[in-house]
């Protein structure tokens, strides 16, 4: 942490930028024939280059010098997008905004995981002005919320860079000299309509060393160019939408400071360190009596108090509003010191004859390493885990859908995986099941087919009426609507397969002793046949779809349903999307994922009496409310 950010140090510049005239125009450089680099595999399939391409342009962050560099690790940056009508091109897809958009709010996200200390700002250019988004806040949540709402940014007009760095560059003018002041500029315009020289304005940001970096979404305009090589930024242009992202990230890791030249040609001499006061907060339980916040005049429980003034704020890390005191945790710290001291890069070990070591564990941590295989071949893929091989490179689906494979240690704590299980639901993050409330000690009666349908069983006779499937649906929150089409499918289409006898039930009812006959085809399979549950298969749907996200979205859902569909099954897809549409309604998650464990809870249903109480205790306190 130093007060001296050097992008306007003359010398410094000018060597910046006669490297930068050295360096030639992408037109001016040697033709190459790029595309005999590319060769067939074995298979004669490009897949095997493809991901050689990829990985190479992986490692190229990991080739740059590890040694330790002198880095600002509290960071203010503003983020300037531009919102004028030129961004609505759908040279990129689906268009230049949309995925300004998107890669903003990941870049955003990746940004404050890497840089905890720092703060981001918004400001839009459209219409020719400069337009303020989000004030500079440290809380990830409030940045992505501001940008969130698409309507209210729909492009228009022309861009003006002036009046927008004007607006970035006064939100940082208070900004203390151990922080760095940065400004990223997402153009995807071939103009600027400024109100006077931008020249001045560039003058006064070489003068208050900030520093401009700009990725552009069209052609390079010389402007967008000074601005970067005079302040010490970086500049590129988006080749296509993977480029875009790769530009953008390159900007997460703090830069590296440069150098101050001693007066007289000396040796250079670095900035005299300054010591700047953190304190670290006590945290409070949600058990604690509220209390009004600081940062947002609300009586909440959880919060962290001030070490100095003992004022409540909600997150850290934050600046105290009160005696504007720092405010950071040790984890913080730790993970914006790791920028000072990478870590070397790794070297690639692409089979375990290669390693130097033979070491079973690591010896940092003596954690034991998990099984890999000792060779790779080139026209199949073999899973890295227990030697099994789960793919084929000609066949596409079965690299894109790779299935639940555990390893050592799950295969230790969820044991035969592919064994139905007949009244728990277990998964390889809750291997016995659901034991909240004593939920598998009270239904080990009971197969996990019939705990999913008990919530809709009120009196526990086993017989469910269409008028307790219409309350359970409303109990969970469905409207009416929703609940007596809900009553409708379920009881016209169950009800024959799961009466006692062949004459037709008269009422529609579902007899949950027989509730594993009406079990339907083209969904995940979880369930079998006598309405056991098989973890296996429950795991396979979300590695097959879900990838890492320990989760699934409604893309996921919906190229997991067009994967499970049996051909001349119309019934069983029907069915598979009207569960997987009210679950997803039930659940409705904030951030689009559908959890592993609330869907594990779904089928044996122990979620639906805890969602079910909670409507409850809203309804009871809104109409208490009202009373009131």
């Amino acid at each position: 942490m130093t007060s001296d950010n050097s992008p306007s140090n003359p010398q410094s510049s000018n060597t910046t930028l006669v490297s930068a005239r050295a360096q030639p125009y992408a037109w001016e450089a040697t033709y190459t024939r790029s595309w005999d680099t590319v060769q067939e595999d074995e298979a004669g399939s490009l897949q095997g280059a493809v991901e050689d391409l990829v990985a190479r342009g992986r490692r190229r962050r990991l080739l740059a010098p590890a040694a330790a560099i002198r880095r600002t690790i509290i960071r203010h940056l503003v983020l300037l997008l531009d919102l004028s009508s030129a961004m609505m091109d759908r040279d990129m897809r689906p268009t230049r905004f949309d995925l300004m958009l998107q890669y903003s709010r990941e870049f955003i996200t990746e940004w404050f995981d890497q840089n905890p200390l720092g703060q981001i700002g918004i400001v839009g250019m459209r219409s020719g002005i400069g337009e303020r988004i989000q004030e500079m806040s440290g809380n990830p949540q409030e940045v992505l919320k501001a940008i969130s709402e698409r309507h209210k940014l729909e492009p228009n007009g022309e861009p003006s860079l002036q009046n927008a760095i004007e607006m970035a560059r006064s939100s940082m003018s208070h900004l203390p000299t151990h922080s760095s002041r940065e400004i990223l500029i997402v153009f995807g315009s071939l103009t600027t309509c400024d109100p006077g020289n931008i020249h001045e304005t560039l003058h006064e940001c070489v003068k208050d060393r900030i520093r401009i970096s700009i990725v552009a979404l069209a052609a390079e305009m010389k402007i967008c160019r000074d601005l970067c090589e005079k302040t010490g930024g970086q500049f590129g242009v988006a080749m296509n939408e993977g480029h875009f992202k790769d530009l953008l990230f390159e900007l997460i890791p703090p830069p590296a400071q440069r150098v101050v030249a001693r007066a007289g040609g000396g040796a250079p001499a670095n900035p005299a360190a300054d010591l700047m006061m953190m304190g670290f907060p006590m945290r409070l339980p949600d058990t604690s009596p509220p209390a009004l916040c600081v940062c947002h005049s609300q009586l909440k429980s959880e919060g962290f108090l001030c070490p100095r003034c003992l004022a409540k704020v909600c997150d850290v890390p934050t600046d105290c509003d009160i005696c504007g005191l720092m405010i950071v945790s040790s984890p913080h710290l730790a993970r914006s010191y790791h920028h000072l001291f990478p870590v070397k890069p790794y070297q690639p070990v692409m089979s375990l004859a290669d390693a130097t070591a033979s070491n079973a564990s690591c010896h940092g941590c003596a954690i034991a390493f998990k099984d890999a295989p000792s060779t790779m071949t080139g026209s199949t893929m073999a899973d890295k885990r227990n030697n099994i091989q789960t793919s084929v490179n000609a066949v596409s689906a079965t690299t894109a859908r790779p299935p639940y494979n555990p390893d050592g240690r799950e295969r230790q704590s969820l044991i035969n995986s592919g064994t139905p299980r007949a009244n728990i639901a277990p998964s390889a993050k809750s291997t016995n099941g659901t034991q909240a409330n004593n939920w598998a000690s009270d239904h080990s009666n009971q197969t996990v087919l019939q705990q999913h349908c008990e919530f809709f069983d009120s009196d526990g006779d086993g017989v469910v009426w269409p008028l307790n499937t219409y309350r359970g649906f409303r109990n969970l929150g469905f409207n009416i609507l929703f609940a007596i089409l809900a009553a409708f499918i379920t009881h016209t289409s169950f009800s024959y397969p799961t009466a006692p006898t062949i004459i037709p039930d008269p009422f529609f009812r579902l007899y949950l002793q027989n509730i594993h006959k009406a079990k339907h085809g083209s969904d995940t399979g979880t369930y079998d046949n006598e309405g056991r549950f098989i973890p296996q298969k429950f795991e396979d749907f979300f590695s097959k779809y879900g990838g890492d996200k320990d989760g699934v979205t409604k893309r996921d859902i919906w190229n997991g349903l067009k994967g499970q569909r049996v051909i001349m099954d119309p019934i069983g897809w029907f069915g598979a999307f009207f569960e997987w549409a009210a679950t997803y309604i039930m659940l409705w998650p904030e951030d689009g994922v559908l959890k592993k464990e609330d869907v594990r809870r779904v089928y044996d249903g122990s979620i639906f009496a805890d969602i079910a109480s909670k409507r409850a205790g809203k309804n009871k306190k809104r109409a208490a409310a009202g009373r009131a």
